[in-house]
């Protein structure tokens, strides 16, 4: 934490006053805005994820467990006849990792989609106090 976080904010920091120096204080504010809401959104939807992956884990554990408590007694699955059902246990373990894989990655697109509409409404946001200010400055050759 002291070497990723404390870094991080002093960086941001320094941004942000670096910005509200040279163009204002509503850059700064853009900013410190967009940095709190990247965060809480990645927080909330990271925790909220991470039931489907510990779920993709576990069967996957669980199909991995069958699949080799099956070969190493192969002999009494071969003596009792039984590779139809083994087949059909590790089959039904395969589809729970394949589900639970999709449902993992499906909250993984909606997190990278989310922290790029997030940086997209600010980076536009910005472009328009930006242009605005030009405007402002040059007010004759805007058109109003």
């Amino acid at each position: 934490m002291l070497f990723n976080v404390v870094p991080t904010a002093l960086e941001i920091g320094l941004v942000a006053g670096i910005l509200s120096y040279s163009f204002g204080a509503p850059f700064a504010a853009l900013v410190g805005g967009t940095v709190g809401a990247y965060t809480i959104f990645t927080l909330a939807v990271t925790q909220w994820r991470t039931r489907f992956r510990q779920e993709m884990n576990r069967l996957e554990n669980q199909g991995s467990t069958r699949a080799i408590d099956a070969l190493i007694n192969f002999e009494t699955v071969k003596y009792f006849n039984n590779e139809a059902h083994e087949a059909r246990r590790f089959d039904a373990s395969l589809a729970g990792v394949e589900s639970a894989s999709i449902q993992t990655q499906k909250s993984l697109s909606l997190l990278n989609f989310g922290q790029n509409a997030i940086f997209s409404a600010a980076i536009s946001t910005a472009m328009v106090m930006a242009a605005q200010g030009a405007c402002a400055a040059t007010a004759p050759a805007c058109m109003r």
